[in-house]
């Protein structure tokens, strides 16, 4: 796990990481060294944060970064979009990288994993009928269970930009790696023909919907060449199949003449919102919820006692009443937010859009801190630690590091620091050196 932060206004951005990283099935080892904030190009004021899932198709994501660095080389693009999308397609053209058979691996591990959710279901629904448990009822149970969770994955919004055919193409390349998950899971479990052909449909339009499970996020901050003010689009992405990256767009942050600041965390985040907001995030939904539950759940006590006394009362009143109370719950809720925009996270991110950008990276890297240090003094496993990078990201002086770790000594190592350092951004020239 990770807490990054950025803190964003028109003079730039900064971008500020962690170190901790998890390491086995149960997350019990970590380590405090990981490298998650970098430089995306050599030549353009551009950042790049990595959370979650530190590898792609089984290649860190630190190597994938640092060779697109390298294959970029001199070019910029007029938008920060346009490095998103060049990204994507390096990802897609990288067929040494991320060989067939990597993706194969990637179908075969999600299937697995799908289907073990799968096997775990059906074992709950049979343990009603130990008593009386046919062929026949296995057969019908098992039908139901996959037939529902089609169902549920069929309303799972699709991933964007998949190309024309993608399901067709999938299906013939990875039907056979889908059946033999199916024969390794399911075993001699007896199944009907709807069944077989629903284990094989539902992998595929697992994979082609907004459902992941081994996601990594991609933080790319920064400006495009014709942008005068920065902006921030945030990826989530999994995996790859028949040469697409299967990546969607979660948010997207443009500073421009109407939006002048904004504080985003990603990944562990609720020391940050609780900052931002003034409240623990699941403390308040916990009082919403309740909120919501008492003025629901007092209709009935009302009208039961009324009946009691034998005051006469129809079913249309109490649902004008329901409905009044919903509007005065809905009512209190807007009013909270309110208060939190106007004492909490509205004073400070007018504050936030006038930072030098020295306090911009001071700020990103004090959120962060929260985090680290609420993980550090209470009982749960410290998922946030070790040094943290922060780096500015300007116009005029492209990506510049204000705290930055290295694995090495750096007075050790003065060709590579010399190396690493040589020339200087200037925001006129398109082919200078960092």
């Amino acid at each position: 796990m990770t807490a990054e932060v950025s803190v964003i206004n028109r003079l730039g951005v900064a971008l500020a990481a962690d170190s901790a990283v998890t390491i086995g099935p149960d997350g019990r080892k970590i380590y405090t060294s990981a490298e998650k904030l970098f430089q995306l190009a050599e030549r353009a004021p551009v950042g790049v944060m990595v959370y979650g899932n530190a590898n792609y198709l089984n290649v860190p994501w630190e190597t994938v970064i640092k060779i697109y660095r390298s294959r970029l080389g001199n070019t910029v693009f007029d938008h920060l979009s346009d490095y998103v999308d060049h990204f994507l397609t390096f990802l897609k053209e990288e067929r040494r990288m991320f060989p067939e058979e990597a993706q194969r691996d990637y179908v075969k591990h999600v299937s697995d994993f799908y289907f073990s959710i799968l096997r775990e279901n059906l074992k709950k629904h049979l343990t009603e009928y130990q008593e009386d448990l046919t062929e026949d009822r296995v057969r019908n149970e098992f039908e139901r269970v996959v037939d529902q969770a089609m169902k549920s994955v069929s309303e799972r919004k699709l991933l964007e930009e998949l190309p024309d055919g993608f399901l067709d193409t999938t299906k013939k390349q990875y039907t056979k790696v889908v059946k033999e998950s199916i024969a390794s899971t399911f075993g001699t479990i007896p199944k009907t023909p709807k069944t077989d052909k629903l284990l094989i449909n539902i992998i595929f339009e697992v994979i082609q919907r907004d459902i992941f499970g081994f996601e990594s996020g991609i933080v790319i901050a920064g400006f495009g060449d014709q942008e005068h003010f920065p902006s921030l689009i945030e990826l989530q992405i999994e995996g790859m199949v028949a040469g697409c990256p299967l990546a969607q767009k979660r948010r997207q942050i443009n500073i421009d003449s109407n939006v002048s600041g904004s504080i985003v965390p990603f990944a562990q985040r609720e020391m940050v919102d609780t900052f931002m907001q003034g409240i623990d995030p699941y403390l308040q939904e916990m009082i919403e919820q309740s909120t919501m539950e008492l003025f629901k759940g007092i209709v009935p006590i009302i009208f039961d006692g009324l009946r009691k006394r034998n005051v006469v009362v129809d079913a249309k009143t109490e649902d004008q009443l329901s409905k009044i109370l919903q509007k005065v719950a809905n009512d209190i809720r807007d009013e909270w937010s309110e208060k939190q925009k106007k004492h909490y996270w509205g004073p400070i991110v007018s504050i936030v859009s006038f930072l030098p950008k020295d306090e911009l990276a001071a700020t990103a890297e004090a959120m962060v801190n929260l985090t680290k240090f609420k993980r550090r003094v209470s009982d749960e496993r410290e998922t946030v630690g070790g040094p943290i990078d922060v780096a500015v990201i300007s116009k005029g002086d492209g990506f510049v590091w204000i705290k930055h770790k290295h694995y090495f000594n750096a007075q050790l190592n003065p060709r590579f620091m010399a190396k690493y350092y040589q020339g200087g951004y200037d925001a006129t020239q398109k082919n200078q050196k960092i």
